[in-house]
């Protein structure tokens, strides 16, 4: 009786307990959530208090709570962590602790709850409220109560069925306890119990029984199970054995990758380290310069001056090419380097890298040579950029690692059958040890340190091309031998170049150019809107402007923006795109929907793949990356808005005489043909042209309306910018018939524009 009694009493104890915690813990989270939802309405009507920093607005707000008998103090803090409005007694004016519920207790007495108050996606404060439990205390004295009488009720329950059972389960227990002492002492087991007894404890008579039975063969099935288990040790002592092996052979696996770890950490190190004297080299320089053009002293010339402004300058630039190297790793490590399969010529895009770094190798006193060992196909299927990037890094180390001698760069298709472009880059430098020869394709790393302090360099360049080359479909090899030069074979995908033209011969004209420079921009007075929440970028983008002769508009956020545009009507925005109160992304959005068709550029120190895209998603009209290039930036302004001006006219931006195509039929571009620069644009406008259009017919019998439009609106800005003038109209019509879902007019002005674009041609320079 005591046993069933007191099992009876425990497990009831176990359950009140478990119950009156349950409901403890749900009544302190309703409390708490109650409150934490009481000041999420505060902090949802405090958003133009908080604004506005209007202190009566907020007393008069956090008043309302008065009416909660349990409120004891509601406080509202600005950004600045100072308090704005109060109500209720103050214990302290400390900024209030978040907690990771949105409430926290103090002790089991107050409850208090912090909200943000946010606005759009402007953080604008905090709302602190503190109430008492006295409601709570109440309800647990009831519910002890009512718990008291439940288990005192069932305790009595228990105890009279324990005495009305008890006859009946203890007889029959005492009758099978003598029997099984009498076959102890006696060890008769022909003694069998009496089967009277009912249920469970029959059963436990019976079991009894045939447990007698099964003595004598449980004696030996004992026995065999003893033999059975000292197998099983030996077998498992053996396994055992073979365990210990394996985690001796992880123990020195994890040994050596520990090696490569620290070796990693060393090398990332001595990377930092290189990068401080890397960054601090161009900077010191920076700033010396600027400090000493800030002082403005009388002795420095005007020759000094433009030469601290071209150091100033080529400081700036190597910097942004140290972080342009960064990126690309950084994008390389995160999986988000994606490269474009687009027709490429690679003969031209070899001659542009020879072009652009001879001028450093003749400074060196180096011979730089391009040749082909065999037939190279006109065009490829690859990402030209990434391919650029890859020679001017093999190149460039080239010249950088070379004293004396010469660079030779020799390109040819590996052989007939496959299609694979090879190009090697040999030198006459310094060369490289053989146990070096992997190491210095890991990011980071160098033949050893004194490289870098000789030549410079991050150590990232070789690192980022063998990525370059394996996403092009190859891999990049070296050969070389300290003192007697180096050879970089590279091999990459050329995609189907069957039918192909084929270039015989390495040797490029010279191009000259008579189109003017983007520095020789100027506007009439063209108002711009710079839009950006650095006062840096304001000024240095405003100063720019207006030596160019544009009037300069400024705004530090995009409701700003917004605001200056309804008022000032500026011609062009200089949009940044992350800001606070209205970031450039909703600003956009929001002059394009009040219906300003005027350009909109990006500025964004975002670099990643899919940056542009979401800007232009948006409704920018162009993208731009800081820190912003002056050169470009101007560029980019005169082609949005047409014009480049002087002090007496204004005229197109590429407004220069070209002859008439030599045929009727024939279109050729208004841009300088024997200009290399334009020729190139040309080119890969045409190359994209014949794209675009495929994608549009593609689009067009889908009925993809929306992607259609986007599509003829590139057409229509790219066309005019590459002197394609006779794309624009039917491409504007195009746009506009897509937008309205019209398949037969889409039909009509896409077979237009494919007419127009097989009249195109691209002759040779000067010929057109």
């Amino acid at each position: 009786m005591f046993l069933a009694c007191g099992s009876a009493a425990v497990a009831l104890l176990i359950a009140c307990v478990g119950f009156a915690w349950y409901s403890v813990d749900t009544l302190c989270d309703a409390k708490g959530r109650l409150l934490r939802d009481r000041a999420e309405i505060i902090a949802f009507q405090a958003g133009p208090a908080l604004a506005l920093r209007d202190a009566e607005r907020g007393h008069q707000l956090l008043t309302s709570l008065q009416t909660d008998s349990t409120m004891e103090e509601a406080r509202l803090y600005g950004n600045d962590r100072n308090m704005l409005a109060t109500w209720g007694e103050q214990k302290s004016v400390t900024a209030p602790v978040y907690a990771p519920k949105g409430y926290r207790y103090i002790g089991f007495s107050q409850v208090e709850v912090v909200h943000n108050v946010v606005v759009g996606s402007q953080r604008l404060g905090t709302v602190y409220l503190r109430a008492n439990t006295s409601d709570l205390r109440a309800r647990f004295v009831e519910f002890a109560k009512i718990v008291g009488f439940v288990f005192a009720l069932a305790m009595l329950v228990v105890l009279f069925l324990a005495i009305r059972l008890q006859r009946a389960i203890t007889r029959p227990i005492l009758e099978l306890t003598n029997t099984a002492e009498q076959i102890s002492i006696n060890a008769d087991y022909t003694i069998r119990v009496d089967g009277n007894a009912q249920a469970e404890l029959k059963t436990l008579q019976d079991a009894f029984n045939h447990m007698l039975d099964r003595v004598q063969t449980s004696e030996a099935a004992i026995q065999t199970a003893q033999n059975q288990l000292e197998d099983r040790v030996i077998a498992r002592t053996q396994e055992l054995s073979k365990e210990v092996r394996r985690r001796q052979e992880a123990q020195v696996e994890l040994e050596a990758a520990k090696e490569v770890a620290e070796a990693a950490n060393q090398a990332k190190t001595e990377f930092l380290a290189n990068m401080s004297h890397e960054i601090r080299t161009p900077l010191n320089g920076i700033m010396g310069f600027t400090e000493a053009l800030m002082n403005d002293e009388s002795d420095v010339s005007l020759e000094d001056r433009k030469d601290y402004l071209a150091t100033i300058h080529r400081s700036g630039s190597h910097l942004v090419e140290l972080i342009n190297d960064i990126l690309d790793v950084s994008k390389i490590e995160a999986g988000r380097f994606e490269p474009e399969r687009i027709s490429c010529s690679p003969h031209q895009i070899i001659s542009d890298v020879v072009a652009a770094l001879r001028v450093q190798a003749t400074e060196k006193g180096l011979q730089l040579d391009y040749k082909l060992a065999s037939s190279l196909p006109q065009s490829i299927q690859s990402d030209p950029p990434r391919l650029r990037q890859l020679l001017m890094n093999l190149v460039g180390n080239a010249v950088k690692f070379t004293e004396v001698g010469s660079i030779r760069i020799v390109a040819g298709m590996s052989n007939q059958a496959s299609n694979q472009l090879q190009i090697e880059v040999a030198d006459t430098g310094v060369g490289i040890p053989h146990e070096k020869l992997e190491a210095i394709f890991d990011p980071f790393s160098q033949a050893d340190t004194s490289v870098t302090r000789r030549f410079g360099g991050t150590g990232l360049g070789l690192a980022i091309s063998r990525k370059v080359t394996e996403a092009l479909g190859g891999r990049l090899t070296v050969h070389s031998e300290v003192g007697a030069g180096s050879v970089f074979r590279a091999t990459i995908d050329t995609g189907c170049v069957a039918g192909q033209s084929l270039v015989e011969s390495a040797n490029t004209p010279t191009p000259t150019t008579n189109a003017p420079e983007a520095s020789d921009v100027r506007f009439a007075g063209n108002r711009i809107l710079i839009v950006d929440d650095g006062d840096t970028n304001r000024k240095l983008i405003q100063l720019v402007l207006r030596r160019a002769g544009a009037e300069a508009l400024t705004a530090k956020d995009g409701l700003e923006a917004i605001h200056v545009t309804e008022q000032k009507h500026p011609e062009l925005i200089l949009m940044d795109m992350q800001m606070p109160v209205m970031d450039g992304y909703s600003s956009t959005r929001e002059l394009r929907a009040k219906g300003h068709t005027l350009p909109i550029i990006a500025l964004t120190a975002h670099a990643m793949k899919g940056d542009e895209e979401k800007c232009l998603e948006a409704g920018c009209s162009g993208y731009l990356t800081k820190p912003v290039d002056s050169t470009l930036l101007l560029a980019t302004i005169a082609r949005e808005l047409k014009t480049i001006t002087d002090d007496t006219a204004t005229i197109p931006v590429f407004a220069i005489d070209q002859p008439q195509p030599n045929a009727i039929d024939s279109i050729c571009s208004s841009l300088p043909m024997d200009d290399k620069e334009f020729r190139e644009i040309v080119l890969d406008f045409v190359e994209r042209l014949h794209q675009k259009l495929v994608e549009m017919r593609t689009v067009q019998a889908s009925s993809a309306f929306p992607r259609l439009a986007q599509l003829a609106h590139w057409l229509k800005g790219a066309g005019g910018t590459a002197g394609f003038s006779q794309l624009m109209e039917p491409a504007a019509a195009l746009e506009l018939a897509a937008l309205e879902g019209s398949s037969a007019s889409c039909n009509t002005h896409l077979a237009t524009l494919e007419q127009v674009a097989s009249r195109i041609v691209v002759p040779n320079a000067n010929s057109c």
